[in-house]
């Protein structure tokens, strides 16, 4: 369960919105509210199990903190759903668009986003009923000392609901070994580790997170191990395109995703108690 080690230019390579080339693929230019509308629909239609995790009962009339906040589709949909929200992001441009979006939607009484190093939680022990984290965490450096943060901020009896990249992925196990053998050939990148960082994010030049760490669910147990109970499934999957006696097959990720995403998929999510 070896991190990698934080790195200095971790805060200005998340300032790129995560999701920005979804954002470029839809064909959209400016950020405002009808552009964003269009852009949460495509995000939930891509992750339709989403709203699965993070369901109203983590959210109506509970205090939430999310951590990590990318485009903030997600934020979106919590802050129109609980009592107050509180987003918390390394990086300045997520803050700012998830502060826009309150605004716009006429939610900035109860709702706001501000930085934040999610190592060191700006809040008292015992503050939220619920802390939302996707795909976040495991780009931190130090994803232990993460979860030891957000536990000291739930409430007794509290729920965090994550999601961290699955070290036993297809992806991961079996893909990966061979596009990197074929990228290492045209000399794309310096070593596995950073073909593998890559692979999971890479900002708009192509270059690699800096920090990008995958778990197992033996040691996602470890890590929650302070939590009354825990809850880890699999989800997530890539498209995949087959050469077949020079016939070209396309296998889209929806028809993984109920079952093989399910066994071998990319993401873990994990629901604990506090």
């Amino acid at each position: 369960m070896a991190e990698t080690a934080p790195s200095h230019n971790n805060k200005s390579f998340w300032n790129e919105l995560c999701g920005s080339h979804l954002f470029s693929f839809l064909g959209l230019k400016e950020i405002n509210k009808d552009s964003l509308a269009v852009f949460d629909k495509a995000y939930f239609k891509m992750y339709p199990y989403l709203k699965n995790y993070v369901r109203n009962e983590f959210l109506n009339a509970k205090d939430v903190l999310e951590i990590g906040l990318g485009f903030g589709s997600l934020s979106q949909h919590i802050m129109g759903s609980c009592k107050t929200y509180i987003g918390l992001d390394y990086s300045e441009n997520p803050v700012k668009i998830v502060n826009d979006r309150a605004e716009m939607s006429g939610l900035s009484a109860t709702a706001k986003a501000l930085n934040g190093d999610a190592r060191d939680l700006p809040f008292e022990n015992e503050k939220f009923d619920t802390v939302v984290s996707i795909g976040c965490l495991h780009h931190t450096g130090d994803t232990r000392k993460t979860i030891d943060e957000l536990y000291r901020v739930l409430k007794p009896g509290g729920h965090a609901i994550i999601m961290l990249y699955n070290k036993n992925s297809f992806r991961k196990k079996i893909v990966n070994p061979y596009k990197y053998f074929v990228a290492k050939r045209r000399k794309k990148y310096d070593n596995y580790n950073e073909y593998t960082r890559a692979s999971y994010d890479a900002n708009a030049k192509g270059e690699a997170a800096p920090i990008v760490d995958l778990y197992s669910k033996k040691e996602i147990k470890e890590l929650f191990a302070r939590f009354s109970k825990i809850k880890i499934k699999t989800e997530n999957f890539d498209n995949y395109l087959f050469v077949w006696f020079g016939k070209e097959i396309y296998w889209p990720r929806e028809y993984f995703l109920k079952n093989l995403a399910k066994i071998m998929g990319l993401d873990l999510y994990i629901i604990a108690t506090k």
